[in-house]
């Protein structure tokens, strides 16, 4: 029953990777080692089974979320598979091995099928998402760059505007850690999105801190003048997408010429202008970086050859953090869940109610990491009737071509 929900996620999140198949398989096979281990030993006792079953999911969803790296796809399969494997045989625990034997062939034959037909009939590279995923990122920030430069909405909207990209920005973050394991993307490619992303993180504080000294400069009707028309120019460069080079040049030298000289009698207004133009600048340079990396990635160019015009100060290396007591609360709410659910089952005596431990321990783990699940819950339902109802299609048209008929 969990299958669809399994496969239609394997397929979404790695389209076609052979390493990651693998890796899904080694976690299928650690689920079935448990399975074999937890349900023999315990199936007398239908609370401790439940108890050590919730106990497996949490401790391996735990690992998961700590590890946070493509790998933690395998502990997160060992924990929730012997939900999957488990809960279905616990009233025949004489044939627990037989079944789950059978089981694993079952799903194996269904990540090497979406892992075929992912890569041979439906490709699609992580690159290829990365890429997709950053030319949106971009749209959105030269709209929130236009915006602050023209003072266009309200400042929540713009605030909403800079949390939502940062949050996307994380996502592609994450979704570019998998180009480790994509032997289909070449070095010059990983290294060109690896400069992107570099040029992308330092957008939003800029643009923050742009809009800072144009509040600051507001209080100064001459000065906030005399700074608008370039703004506005600035604004309407990046309207039109950014990629006329020339009009980048004279954006520069325009730049260069209202940036106003300090000294020991510059005053704070000076100052504060200065700080406004060199930003304008550093943004007219990482939008003209983008685009060469860009055209780079899509040519499959090195990066290194290029004449970027804005390095950062210092090179930022995404250093991931781990916290231990966020996801310790998200594996034990699952597993309080699944145990809930047990205890449901259990009091009520309810004859199909092996779907409802099953579901929490499936859901829970594949929505944990997620900072809100809320809008995923339909998606996945949606991918395992899809699953469910073509798995029963075909069944039918197999066992309606065989020696026994088959009601569907």
């Amino acid at each position: 029953m969990g299958d669809g929900l399994r496969l239609h996620h394997h397929q979404s999140v790695h389209r076609g990777d052979t390493l990651e198949s693998r890796l899904s398989h080694c976690g299928t096979l650690i689920g079935a080692a448990g399975t074999i281990v937890l349900v023999p030993n315990l199936a007398n006792a239908p609370e401790l089974l439940s108890l050590g079953i919730a106990l497996w999911v949490g401790i391996f969803l735990y690992l998961s979320l700590i590890d946070g790296t493509p790998r933690s796809y395998v502990f997160m399969l060992a924990g929730y598979t012997v939900a999957l494997l488990a809960f279905p045989v616990v009233s025949t625990p004489q044939s627990t091995f037989d079944i789950v034997v059978a089981r694993v062939q079952e799903i194996t034959l269904g990540i090497i099928c979406a892992s075929v037909v992912a890569t041979l009939v439906l490709p699609r590279s992580v690159a290829s998402a990365i890429s997709a995923q950053a030319d949106a990122w971009l749209t959105g920030a030269r709209q929130l760059g236009m915006d602050v430069l023209t003072g266009r909405g309200g400042n929540q909207e713009r605030d909403n505007e800079r949390i939502r990209l940062a949050a996307v920005a994380s996502e592609i973050d994450q979704l570019g850690r998998h180009l480790d394991y994509e032997t289909a993307t070449s070095a010059n490619v990983a290294r060109g999105l690896q400069r992107l992303r570099q040029h992308m993180l330092s957008l939003l504080p800029l643009l923050g801190s742009i809009e800072d000294r144009k509040l600051a400069l507001n209080l100064h009707e001459e000065v906030s003048a005399r700074v608008a028309g370039i703004c506005t120019r600035t604004a309407r460069w990046l309207e039109e997408g950014g990629h006329d080079g020339r009009e980048a040049d004279a954006l520069r030298a325009a730049l260069d010429e209202a940036r106003p000289a300090l000294d020991a009698d510059a005053g704070w207004t000076d100052v504060t202008v200065a700080g406004l133009v060199i930003r304008l600048r550093n943004l007219v340079d990482i939008m003209q970086d983008c685009r060469l990396l860009r055209e780079a990635i899509a040519d499959g160019r090195n990066p290194e050859s290029l004449a970027l015009a804005f390095t950062p100060d210092a090179p930022t290396v995404a250093v991931p953090h781990r916290d231990h007591g966020l996801a310790l609360l998200s594996a034990a709410s699952v597993a309080l869940s699944v145990l809930a659910c047990c205890g449901f089952w259990i009091a009520t005596g309810w004859p199909d109610g092996v779907t409802a431990p099953l579901f929490a321990a499936v859901l829970g783990s594949l929505l944990a990491g997620a900072d809100d699940p809320l809008p995923d819950i339909p998606q996945f339902l949606r991918g395992y009737s899809s699953s469910s109802s073509r798995s029963m299609e075909s069944t039918c048209l197999v066992y309606s071509h065989g020696s026994r008929p088959l009601r569907c």
